[in-house]
């Protein structure tokens, strides 16, 4: 026979009270004794029910296969999985104004003409003159892989008119644009003491230190080594590995590298163009207050040899020397071999080989928890004027200079939206021709040797 939990507090508060009961033979006592009985019976019955309807929604819960963990001790693999996902992503947008008042409309239709756009003015923000710009909204969709689970994936989708320029080669679309910026299979491999990951598929390059991501920058505006002179995504295979003493190393293949960086109006191609593969790889060094990483890439350009005629060297600097400081230093060398390949450079120019080399400096500083400013610098020297200044290279042999200067403001509003500030002047000097220039104006396509921009963002984390 099974007792009761209740039974036994019935039963002992019977029994605390029969002494008095004996002596006072009190009616009143025994009154009481009567209601704290019916009290407790009321309790029991209670008691019953919620555990009735405590069953009934973990019968549901069960046929669901949503439940954390059964009865048994086993847990949902539903629920198991979910768990495991990450989602980040944010929402961002901007206003800018282009010193040099551009006609929107116009060289937007040239655009689509297929006229040299890339220079209109800088890629994720500055583009279109006095317009309020839905930049991104980004989704970061992952499961990482770890000892316990070792398959992971991972997954950006961006919509907005950032989507549109990475997604379309020299395209500075609408708000309504989709872009799949990474799509990868993670494995976790061991070795000994040692972890290896694996990822395959679409992912963001090893080169440089800005990204495509808003939040991740300390400008509003991508630089001109970045716009310039490096890639941005990849389609491959990737193996990274920490290593003792501070050191990590990443290896990997991948497709054809870009030609023509963004600014220029082209982008990493997802398939190949000839038999050659692109060989990329990262050796880092992290110490408590700075880092360095040295990255690079070779490989053929789309075409039909396949001999390597392109590749980047990449060095990145960071140091934190005071709290709240962060300096930064990323410098690149792109260089090309076109007695391979004349695919790329054609025409009075095919028997050259071109090369550019660029240097970013960044200092930024947190004054409080929500207030920040940040100050770049940059210079771009193309030698041959392939990479950075014109989409027509065979067409200018001379050397090519960009000098940039860009200051932005912070300040969060929130714990999840921020707004930035941000004022930049670009100068670009082709050696030799004073009336080649490279950024656009009123007067049409390349028409100003320089320009100025003033802009603001609004960036919601969530």
């Amino acid at each position: 026979m099974r007792i009761r939990w209740t039974d036994l507090l019935l039963t002992a508060a019977i029994a605390a009270a029969v002494p008095g009961a004996a002596v006072a033979e009190d009616e009143n006592l025994r009154r009481d004794m009567e209601e704290m009985r019916n009290m407790i019976l009321q309790l029991q019955d209670t008691v019953q029910a919620q555990s009735g309807q405590i069953e009934q929604q973990r019968e549901v819960i069960d046929r669901a296969g949503i439940e954390d963990v059964r009865l048994d001790g086993s847990g949902s693999a539903v629920s198991s999985f979910l768990q495991d996902i990450e989602v980040n992503g944010w929402l961002s947008f901007t206003y800018f104004i282009n010193s040099n008042d551009l006609d929107n409309d116009e060289l937007g239709t040239n655009c689509a003409a297929g006229a040299p756009c890339g220079n209109i003015g800088i890629p994720f923000a500055g583009a279109d003159d006095n317009s309020f710009t839905f930049q991104q909204l980004w989704f970061e969709i992952g499961k990482p892989a770890t000892r316990e689970s070792r398959a992971g994936f991972f997954t950006e989708i961006a919509f907005g008119r950032d989507a549109a320029t990475l997604g379309n080669a020299g395209g500075f679309g609408g708000g309504d644009n989709l872009y799949l910026n990474s799509a990868y299979i993670e494995y976790l491999a061991s070795l000994g003491d040692f972890d290896i990951t694996f990822k395959a598929g679409k992912f963001g390059t090893l080169i440089g230190y800005e990204v495509a991501q808003a939040p991740y920058n300390f400008n509003i505006t991508r630089g001109n080594v970045y716009n310039r002179l490096q890639p941005i995504t990849h389609v491959g295979i990737l193996a990274s590995m920490d290593l003792p003493a501070g050191f990590d190393i990443t290896l990997g293949v991948v497709n054809n590298p870009n030609i023509a960086p963004l600014g220029t109006g082209g982008l990493a191609p997802q398939a190949d163009g000839n038999d050659n593969k692109t060989f990329i790889g990262h050796l880092g060094y992290t110490a408590e207050s700075w880092s360095v990483s040295l990255n690079g890439l070779v490989g053929g350009t789309n075409g039909g040899d396949e001999e390597p005629n392109y590749g980047i060297l990449d060095l990145i600097v960071e140091a934190t020397p005071i709290e709240g400081l962060t300096l930064v230093m990323n410098a690149d060398l792109v260089t090309g071999d076109n007695d391979s390949n004349t695919n790329l450079v054609v025409g009075p120019l095919e028997d050259s080989d071109p090369n550019a080399w660029g240097v970013a400096l960044t200092a930024n500083y947190d004054w409080t928890e929500r207030f920040a400013t940040a100050m770049r610098y940059e210079f771009v020297d193309d030698d041959g004027n392939v990479f950075a200044c014109s989409r027509a290279p065979n067409l200018v042999e001379n050397e090519c200079q960009i000098h940039s200067l860009t200051g932005t403001v912070a300040y969060a509003l929130t714990d999840d939206l921020k707004v930035r500030g941000e004022v930049r002047w670009d100068h670009a000097d082709i050696k030799g021709f004073s009336d080649q220039s490279v950024y656009n104006d009123s007067a049409g396509p390349q028409s100003d040797e320089k320009q100025i921009l003033w802009g603001v963002e609004a960036i919601y984390e969530f």
